[in-house]
């Protein structure tokens, strides 16, 4: 699910990222990139069923403190 998210032309002109560097979640979740980081952990807390809402709060506070 990563991958296809991450491989979006758009996404990663836009992220100045390449999808080479990230092998695996842990990387992703590990990583500098902030559209990297941010995306991974959406997709981490979606498959362990957290809320809508709890994702967004994370996400947007840690966009708050990184951008």
């Amino acid at each position: 699910m990563m991958e296809a998210v991450l491989l979006d032309k758009d996404l990663m002109e836009f992220g100045q990222y390449n999808i080479a560097n990230i092998p695996s979640l842990y990387a992703a979740l590990d990583s500098d990139n902030i559209v990297v980081n941010a995306v991974s952990h959406i997709i981490k807390r979606a498959d362990e069923g957290d809320s809508s809402n709890a994702i967004y709060k994370e996400v947007n506070d840690y966009l708050k403190h990184n951008i």
